[in-house]
């Protein structure tokens, strides 16, 4: 059972934040998004939860979610312009400064 740490929950609305900052507007027809996250990282599930308590809908978004099983999947669908947003983890930061990841 994963548990919701405080570091967990700063991360999570850390990230909700970031998308409510974004350029998307509240409403605003047509609007989409496209989401993506790592399913076994704990805290990212967010994104999935918000689209299924209807968060996204509320604020006239139309998300649509991709779980992703490891962050360079991930990256790369950012790079390709596949996704808006991503919620990394740690290593996708640390792991190319420290020359272990290309």
């Amino acid at each position: 059972m994963v548990t919701l740490t405080r570091r967990n929950l700063i991360a999570s609305s850390a990230a909700l934040a970031a998308f409510a900052a974004s350029g998307i507007r509240a409403g605003a027809a047509g609007t989409a998004a496209r989401i993506g996250y790592n399913g076994d990282f704990w805290g990212a599930s967010v994104a999935g939860v918000a689209a299924d308590q209807g968060f996204y809908a509320k604020h006239g978004v139309d998300a649509n979610i991709k779980v992703f099983t490891n962050g360079p999947i991930q990256v790369q669908a950012l790079g390709a312009n596949s996704l808006e947003f991503g919620y990394l983890g740690p290593g996708a930061l640390w792991l190319p400064a420290s020359g272990k990841a290309k």
